[in-house]
């Protein structure tokens, strides 16, 4: 999470940072999956963020007597689900993340070069 008292880099900030590539090995950890696969993982994913959506809109009264109603087993597998979900979905939003930092940054070289810069902060984190 960004401390909320940094202020973000400017578009010249931005064209200074550099990156490197992610090597065959990070890149092949990271590689998202096939739509196929995809398709697959859906089955699994979405209805634990469905569950988890649902959740929201309940009182902590409410979640305490619906875990009173499930047994332990079923409880331990919407953990497993969330744990398994939460893992998938960061994994994809560290890839989103790290490719708009870099286009940000690629940006801003062409946007200094045109002579666009106006010192606005450009918005987001890490490349």
């Amino acid at each position: 999470m960004t401390d909320p008292e940094e202020r973000p880099a400017t578009a010249a900030e931005m064209a200074e940072m550099n990156f490197e590539t992610w090597s065959p090995e990070d890149l092949e950890a990271f590689k998202p999956p096939s739509n196929a696969e995809f398709d697959e993982m859906a089955h699994a994913h979405l209805p634990t963020v469905r569950i988890a959506w649902l959740m929201l809109g309940k009182t902590k009264p409410e979640l305490v007597e619906m875990l009173r109603k499930i047994d332990n087993e079923i409880g331990g597998q919407l953990m497993d689900g969330f744990i398994s979900a939460t893992a998938f979905f960061q994994q994809s939003l560290t890839i989103l993340e790290k490719a708009e930092a870099r286009i940000l940054c690629a940006g801003s070289v062409i946007e200094i070069e045109d002579g666009e810069d106006d010192e606005e902060p450009a918005t987001s984190g890490e490349a």
